[in-house]
């Protein structure tokens, strides 16, 4: 097997200097060819000093990209996938980057991000120093069926191996309880704030208690499962988080962090989740308050997730929205239905699944709530793609009138029909393999406000 391994590593390092020699360093085949040659490369290839995982159903390439950035700003050189790499072949190629030819580590940290349903394989290998577990809600049905399906593979993987730090949602009913039993498992939690309407519309992913299946009570409820609850007979409820933030004001993008004031990084709850569970992190790995409130003020979310630009006072916003994900979609929606201005909205959320021999569920669109794009301000909701018809369906069942609605047969007809006068904001919402094609479709969209403005 060490024969095997050594090959693997040779071969898989010279691939990556022949994609680096062409540019294309951002690719996991390398990663894929050292699986290939050695299937237990991972368990071989050497760590850094430190190894930080992060998983969990949405967050997860937010988060990992926040500790990164949080290491090399502490003066640390880290090996990261920054394009959200977080299978087999993804780690490898992680970690071919933090070990030279003799697999000695050249690197200070790993940042991993890690697949949740995968993780059995996955985190018993590469054994992480620390582990983030941002929330286990709804996904697609066709990857991972339901949230408890996702719970029993990371508390499988927890099980083979949890001698690391875990940090946990504790707002969370389905993930919270992977750090049942486990001494090593740490908490955070976004309090209930006076004056912040509780959701209007979505449902939680679980309403039943885990333990003896009663009624769940939500103390508070954030967005889908998310929230602070207690089970109606038993004495199964939320634990109590040791990083906790309060008094979050989205305007200012300020918040306070067991006492002491910090800088938002978002405008939005499940952005401040994930800078929370940094902060979890950063505390964990001892750095001090002062420093963390130093790298907050000098980090962000990663482009692929968020991206604006401003032309004319108009605002053109590129927003990852995953397609098929029941919760990310709900969040999102309800997000913009706080946003003020007059908008306009533009949906890239096919995905490549309604293409010639492949098939796609069009259940997560009735479970998603698009009741929240029902806003007076939302002037325009354009659907390009071969489900146009079922997007137009679902919008209308949502209250949305139809003459606010327009679907057209392709995506690239989209930018035809955003409309220049008397608008603050266009979002288009795209899915996580369409961040280059929003952005292409930005660029036209802003070509065509700059020429109708002239």
């Amino acid at each position: 097997m060490k024969l095997r391994f050594v090959a693997a590593l040779i071969a898989a390092k010279i691939l990556m200097l022949i994609y680096k020699i062409f540019n294309n360093e951002r690719d996991d085949i390398p990663g894929l060819l050292a699986c290939k040659i050695c299937p237990e490369f991972l368990r071989y290839v050497s760590k850094p000093d430190l190894v930080v995982g992060v998983t969990g159903t949405n967050g997860k390439t937010s988060v990992a990209s926040l500790i990164a950035d949080i290491l090399k700003l502490d003066g640390k050189s880290v090996g990261f996938n920054d394009w959200g790499a977080n299978t087999t072949s993804g780690h490898a190629r992680c970690l071919l980057g933090t070990v030279n030819i003799f697999n000695k580590p050249v690197k200070d940290a790993a940042v991993l991000e890690i697949d949740e349903v995968s993780s059995p394989e996955s985190i018993p290998k590469f054994k992480p120093d620390y582990l983030i577990v941002t929330n286990i809600c709804r996904d697609s049905i066709k990857r991972n069926a339901h949230c408890d399906y996702v719970y029993g593979n990371l508390d499988k993987a927890l099980n083979i191996y949890d001698d690391m730090t875990i940090i946990l949602n504790a707002d969370d009913p389905v993930s919270f309880r992977l750090g049942n039993n486990r001494k090593k498992a740490v908490y955070y939690s976004i309090k209930k704030q006076t004056g912040v309407n509780q959701n209007k519309y979505n449902a939680p992913d679980i309403s039943v208690c885990p333990e003896c299946f009663s009624d769940l009570v939500y103390e508070d409820h954030k967005y889908r499962s998310i929230g602070t609850v207690h089970c109606s007979k038993c004495d199964f409820r939320s634990p109590e988080a040791k990083y906790v933030m309060t008094d979050y004001d989205f305007a200012k993008q300020s918040c306070v962090i067991n006492s002491e004031y910090h800088r938002l990084l978002s405008d939005n709850i499940f952005n401040a989740y994930n800078m929370l569970s940094a902060y979890a992190f950063m505390k964990e790995y001892g750095l001090t308050e002062n420093k963390i409130g130093e790298y907050l003020k000098n980090i962000s979310l990663p482009p692929s997730r968020i991206s604006m630009l401003e032309q004319n006072g108009v605002q053109f916003y590129t927003y990852l929205t995953k397609g098929q994900n029941v919760s990310a979609a709900s969040a999102v929606f309800e997000y913009l239905s706080t946003v003020e201005g007059n908008i306009q909205l533009v949906l890239l959320l096919n995905e490549a699944y309604g293409k010639i021999n492949s098939s796609e569920t069009i259940t997560w669109l009735y479970e998603s709530d698009f009741e929240f794009l029902n806003q007076p301000n939302i002037k325009r909701i354009i659907v390009g793609g071969d489900l146009y018809l079922d997007y137009k369906l679902r919008l209308l069942i949502a209250g949305i009138p139809g003459d606010r609605i327009v679907c057209v047969k392709t995506e690239e007809e989209t930018a035809e029909h955003v409309f220049t006068k008397d608008i603050d904001k266009v979002f288009i919402l795209h899915d996580v393999i369409a961040v280059t094609k929003s952005k292409q479709l930005r660029s036209i969209i802003m070509k065509k406000f700059s020429e109708e403005t002239l």
